[in-house]
């Protein structure tokens, strides 16, 4: 190789930044700013990936590369990367390497270089994880395999009705939709044997395989939807973007590309309309907006929100309405839950919703029975108004919220699940609330120590009090990692470890 050839293949050196961040990383002391611009120099810059892959290898890889240079059969595991860091890895993807270079530079004995085979032995794991990200109405067909949200999945699983979200650490994300049976097969593959999902893709999962039936689907980097009813031989594949490659056990392919979606007859792949009614591409929200403008005082008007992504098996739901903005406070009268639009359920109370010593009783419940069919279109019904004024003229209204539709658990939160802390957003600024176990509640603005609150649980809700607000803070834990606040205007607040 001549100068000018050794000049072009030169990696240059990485930043004391880049190596500072990335250290940080691997010891767990990554801050979120830090963790930020971390994303923001793997995305820029191809030799920065370089050194985060080379680095990450050698961390991967020092207990089996030891255990292997020294004969040992024990060898420590490595820690399991948490679900919010899995995005650096989705991003520059999993190197397998320098198994070698380090045991080279452990043990200090030169030794032949292992060979190829004898790596992929070193690097496969014989079990794949991937992690339960989201779930909304799921029913699991085994009790004893009740998965939660953030717990890892690892083999089959098989869901009677709802909708769940999972994510590969390479940052491959399904939405499965019930019923369904699905089986995690390695770290960048899975198979269907019946259900509904979409795929996305990142760079990082490129060349995902999905069996499926009879037949395999190969990723290149793409968002993709299979459907396979149960006891059915004839499997749909869309593709909404980039590119995949479907096989079949006889081995004939054919390459879809995005807009493009076939359906298996006799062993045959003919083009068919994509029905985009099937397939999720993303979990529906649990919040809906609702304003009222333009509108006079004490003038009666109904909500209508579409429920039927939330309404997927028979219990209890709650209602909760939440001002966020605006001078007047909502007034609430009842909330009917109809289906086609018949009348299921419905909750006739006094309700309001406003500044936090203005909201009483906001909470609404409907039910839906094990003898109501789920099949059809589920709406929520509001009636509401804004009050008339004590004197003077009437005015228009001008006030906004959200509605949050949660499903009811049939064990509430206990106290020990609000512990630790809680990280959430308001007029632009990060806020941190920490609950102790002496009834305390820590305040913290940006970094900076606010306030010290009391706190104390009554069946599944928490209250807050504050020396200077007078009236109590109510919050709601929507899943184990999920905070909602039921009479401020707060975005929901998500728990963060005591190391972050």
């Amino acid at each position: 190789m001549n100068e000018e050839q050794t000049d072009q293949v030169k990696i240059p050196e990485p930043s004391k930044e880049l190596r500072q961040l990335i250290d940080s990383f691997f010891s767990d002391t990554l801050s979120r700013v830090e963790f930020a611009r971390l994303e923001e120099l793997l995305e820029e810059s191809p030799a920065a990936r370089s050194y985060y892959l080379r680095v990450s290898s050698i961390e991967s890889l020092v207990p089996a590369a030891l255990a292997d240079c020294s004969g040992s059969k024990e060898v420590e595991p490595v820690p399991e990367c948490r679900f919010k860091w899995c995005r650096i890895g989705a991003m520059v993807a999993g190197l397998a390497g320098l198994v070698g270079i380090t045991c080279y530079l452990f043990v200090g004995e030169s030794s032949e270089p292992p060979r190829s085979s004898e790596l992929d032995l070193i690097t496969k794991s014989d079990e794949a994880y991937v992690t339960l990200t989201n779930l909304i109405g799921v029913t699991w067909v085994k009790e004893s395999q009740v998965i939660k949200r953030g717990d890892l999945i690892n083999g089959s699983f098989a869901i009677a009705s709802g909708v769940l979200e999972m994510t590969y650490e390479n940052g491959v994300s399904l939405i499965i939709e019930g019923p369904a049976r699905y089986t995690v097969t390695g770290s960048n593959s899975g198979r269907l044997d019946f259900g509904t999902i979409v795929a996305d893709v990142p760079p990082a999962g490129y060349g995902f395989e999905l069996e499926y039936g009879d037949d395999k689907l190969v990723d290149f980097g793409t968002q993709f939807g299979v459907r396979l009813l149960e006891n059915d031989s004839s499997p749909e594949v869309v593709v909404f973007k980039g590119q995949v490659e479907v096989q079949s056990k006889l081995g004939k392919s054919s390459r879809l590309m995005g807009g493009h979606a076939i359906r298996k007859f006799s062993d045959e792949f003919q083009s068919i309309p994509i029905n985009r009614n099937h397939y999720l591409r993303e979990l529906p929200s649990r919040e809906f907006p609702w304003e009222m403008r333009s509108v006079l005082q004490g003038e009666r008007v109904t909500f209508e929100f579409d429920a039927t992504n939330l309404i997927r098996r028979a219990g209890d739901y709650r209602c909760v309405f939440k001002w966020m903005n605006g001078p007047n406070r909502l007034l609430i009268e009842r909330v009917e839950l109809r289906r086609d639009g018949v009348l299921v359920s419905e909750d006739v109370h006094d309700g309001v919703t406003g500044l936090v010593q203005n909201t009483f009783d906001n909470i609404y419940h409907v039910t839906v029975g094990d003898g109501d069919s789920i099949e059809g279109k589920w709406t929520l019904h509001a009636l509401v108004h804004c009050a008339l004024p004590k004197s003077g003229q009437l005015r228009s209204v001008d006030t906004m919220g959200v509605l949050l539709i949660q499903e009811v658990s049939e064990e509430p939160p206990s106290l020990e699940s609000y512990l630790g802390q809680w990280e959430y957003w308001h007029d632009g600024l990060e806020w941190k609330r920490v609950f102790r176990e002496d009834g305390k509640m820590e305040l913290y603005r940006q970094g900076l120590f606010v306030a010290l609150g009391d706190w104390s649980y009554d069946d599944g809700f928490v209250s807050v009090m504050f020396p200077m607000t007078g009236a109590a803070e109510i919050v709601l834990l929507e899943s184990q990692n999920t905070l909602i606040f039921v009479n401020q205007p707060y975005l929901n607040a998500i728990a963060v470890s005591d190391s972050q």
